[in-house]
């Protein structure tokens, strides 16, 4: 059988931590989704129950495999956790108020807000690696999957879901805030192969 050029793909974005809902900058480091996100996951999941998924694509954090394990356990399929579909790392912001980058940094600060893909993280990793690492690792994952075999889920952090987003709908990356603020919790999206390849082999220019 001719493999399908489409893959359906339930996005799952993984819930504040306690940091960002104290404020604070996350980026990639492992800290705990709080008690109501995880009941909001727990609520999207309970309407995609009895999906056949393939399997489930996640980073490597604690809160993304968590997410992982329940929803492939409600839908009997196996977890595959990939480091390339962790958060963006960034750096020395990481663990920084907010406001305590505002008052340090306003110019960048402001940059950040206005269009986060010109400005890197001390120590940290640019948007556009960032977001070619998540591409390259959902090609290289879903490559073999076929498109009879039922869908694949990926479970991803607020940024990393944000730039894929981004690349996948050809919104360019000065709208990464708003479209991980509109983007539900979950979502199904049917994915072109050849889209997501062409998309994989062009971040040269996310920004743009």
């Amino acid at each position: 059988m001719a493999r399908s050029n489409d893959i359906r793909v339930l996005f799952v974005k993984t819930a504040e931590t306690e940091w960002e809902r104290s404020g604070r900058i996350a980026g990639s480091t492992d800290v705990p989704l709080t008690a109501q996100g995880w009941e909001a996951l727990i609520r999207g999941m309970d309407e995609v129950q009895g999906a056949k998924l393939s399997s489930v694509l996640c980073g490597p954090d604690e809160g993304s495999q968590g997410v992982a394990r329940e929803l492939a356990r409600r839908v009997g399929c196996k977890v595959k956790v990939i480091e390339d579909l962790g958060e963006v790392h960034l750096g020395l912001w990481e663990g920084m108020l907010g406001l305590e980058l505002q008052e340090k940094c306003p110019t960048t600060y402001r940059q950040w807000l206005d269009d986060p893909a010109a400005v890197s993280a001390p120590e940290g990793e640019g948007l556009e690696d960032a977001q070619a690492r998540l591409l390259e690792a959902l090609r290289r994952n879903t490559s073999r999957i076929r498109g009879d075999s039922g869908a694949v889920g990926v479970v991803l952090r607020p940024m990393a879901l944000g730039l894929v987003s981004c690349a996948l709908t050809g919104v360019p990356t000065k709208r990464l805030w708003s479209m991980i603020e509109s983007a539900p919790l979950l979502e199904w999206r049917t994915v072109g192969r050849s889209g997501l390849e062409a998309a994989a082999k062009s971040r040269t220019g996310v920004g743009a």
